[in-house]
């Protein structure tokens, strides 16, 4: 039987040098942040939310950003430094409405350029479809 509870999991991509791992560093690639819990599979993920509580700064050219979670795009590519969205103490809401197709943590994908500052709170709310298990 499914969970009807809205469930909310909460991840910060941090890319300070005083971040919890070295994961953590804003060079291009594919990382899970830190602090970052499974969501699992068949879950209806209906909105991704960000906070940016320090901007990003790009060590040089046009980086970009995405989030992704279980192959839903939670936040399709951006350009790290340009892109409304990502201003300083900026709070935007993505409706989703997609479901999980594997059980994985967010990931945050930079591409192009690495950054060398920046902060972004990520909250994912979903609720466990039929199969999901948490």
């Amino acid at each position: 039987m499914a969970n009807s509870s809205l469930q909310t999991m909460k991840c910060t991509y941090d890319v300070s040098a005083d971040t919890k791992s070295t994961a953590d560093l804003g060079t291009a690639g594919t990382i899970v942040p830190s602090d970052a819990t499974v969501i699992p599979k068949n879950a209806i993920i209906i909105r991704a939310t960000t906070y940016v509580s320090r901007a990003m700064v790009a060590v040089g050219g046009t980086p970009t950003i995405k989030l992704d979670c279980g192959g839903v795009a939670l936040i399709t590519v951006q350009n790290c430094v340009g892109h409304a969205s990502l201003a300083d103490e900026k709070v935007t809401s993505n409706v989703v409405g997609l479901k999980t197709t594997s059980a994985t943590a967010p990931t945050v994908t930079i591409a192009d350029q690495a950054i060398n500052a920046g902060c972004v709170d990520i909250y994912v709310d979903y609720y466990l479809g039929s199969s999901g298990v948490a």
